[in-house]
């Protein structure tokens, strides 16, 4: 019973690298670009790979390509942190605008209340002389 888990478990990650491999291999370019060495996915024969080499070939693999990725993500950590700081003082600009006009509107309807009591006050005292 233990082999033949370990057999299924075997088959399982055969498949699984046969499948990345056929996807890394559409991409090939998109490896070069990465700057990635030793990233040849084109199968050296025909036969499925072993357990053995599916085990042994992704470690190889991380290890080439970890530190071109821990750059990459790196130099992206701190474009979008610059971005982000960039969108807060936008965003701290726009509110503070945003106060201001506020501020400004309360101001107009503050006056504008005034204006209409003192129009209303005054058509009252006109009404009021001509009653008399």
């Amino acid at each position: 019973m233990k082999r033949g888990i370990m057999e299924a478990l075997a088959q399982q990650t055969s498949m699984d690298v046969s499948l990345a491999k056929r996807q890394l291999t559409n991409d090939t370019e998109a490896g070069a670009a990465a700057g990635c060495p030793g990233l040849d996915f084109t199968p050296s024969s025909d036969a499925p790979p072993t357990h053995t080499q599916t085990t042994n070939s992704l470690p190889t693999i991380w290890q080439d390509c970890s530190e071109q990725m821990m750059k990459e993500l790196e130099t992206a950590g701190q474009t979008w942190a610059v971005e982000l700081r960039k969108l807060h003082e936008e965003e701290t600009a726009a509110l503070a605008t945003i106060h201001d006009l506020h501020k400004n509107a309360q101001k107009m309807n503050i006056c504008f209340h005034q204006q209409l009591d003192s129009l209303h006050n005054t058509v009252v005292d006109v009404v009021s002389y001509f009653k008399k």
